[in-house]
């Protein structure tokens, strides 16, 4: 994954839980600038065709209580994903 995350936190971190068919795939820290991750799947939770992914944000914030005009709650960007069978370079 390619993201950032959007926290109030005091170290601006963000814990955001993978999922895939709703087994745990691991857990990523976000920080506020763009980085790439990896998390790895159990082989048995990849299906052939299509696959459901959960992202799980810790602690979602608004930017409103950062001091910005804005009430959504938000806990990451997210520029890419991508899930691939394990061994995948």
């Amino acid at each position: 994954a390619t993201a950032r995350g959007f926290s109030a936190a005091r170290d601006h971190s963000q814990l955001v839980r993978i999922f895939v068919n709703e087994a745990q795939c691991g857990t990523l820290q976000l920080r506020t600038q763009m980085q790439t991750s990896r998390a790895t799947c159990p082989p048995a939770a990849l299906r052939k065709g299509d696959n459901m992914v959960r992202l799980h944000i810790a602690a979602p914030a608004r930017p409103a209580d950062l001091g910005e005009d804005d009430n959504r709650r938000l806990g990451m960007e997210l520029r890419s994903l991508s899930v691939l069978p394990a061994g995948t370079p």
